[in-house]
């Protein structure tokens, strides 16, 4: 090389030209794979039961329990509308008795133990600095494995005003006990 001659030197550089990195293929192949799964599977396998749910006669304990569990949809309103509280409310309850009001009667009287956080007859709060909310009414549906019915079949269904609640029929005071 002659002085003041200025050669540049080859530079190679090795670089992927691909916009999309190593992770993408990655990606790509587990899809795939998912996909093929899911063609090898028969459908069969992602039916579900016809009469799924609880199965009668596995336990004589468990049958006599799941017969007395009911829920509760307990609804709670306010003079004033206050945003962001809830309404309606859902829990569970066992019913601990049940007897005619009198003999031969078709009327019932049912008693049902549940949360006292779910049923206050003296309202529920939805908030510091805000209203108390009152008890408007309580649904009463039996437990659906008894009755192999998919849909909630109502027990009873009890309209409230100031601590006491009716069905139309019998009015009564809702008694809580603080254990």
């Amino acid at each position: 090389m002659r002085r003041g001659e200025n050669k540049q030197m080859s530079r190679y550089c090795l670089k992927s030209t691909s916009p999309r990195g190593n992770g993408f293929y990655v990606l790509l192949l587990v899809v795939g794979v998912l996909i093929a799964q899911g063609l090898m599977w028969p459908a069969v396998t992602f039916a579900s039961a016809r009469d799924g749910g609880y199965q009668f006669g596995n336990g004589q304990a468990l049958d006599r329990a799941s017969v007395s569990v009911v829920r509760l949809v307990v609804r709670y309103t306010s003079v004033t509308p206050v945003a962001g509280c809830t309404r309606s409310m859902t829990g569970l309850g066992v019913l601990v008795g049940s007897w005619a009001a009198t003999p031969s009667s078709p009327v019932f009287s049912d008693w049902i133990l549940t949360d006292g956080s779910l049923v206050d007859p003296n309202g529920i709060s939805c908030g510091a600095g805000k209203p108390l909310e009152q008890l408007n009414s309580i649904q009463i549906y039996l437990n659906n494995a008894y009755t192999l019915n998919p849909v909630g079949q109502t027990l009873k269904s009890l309209q409230c005003r100031s601590e006491s609640c009716s069905d139309g029929v019998t009015t009564l005071k809702i008694t809580c006990q603080d254990s």
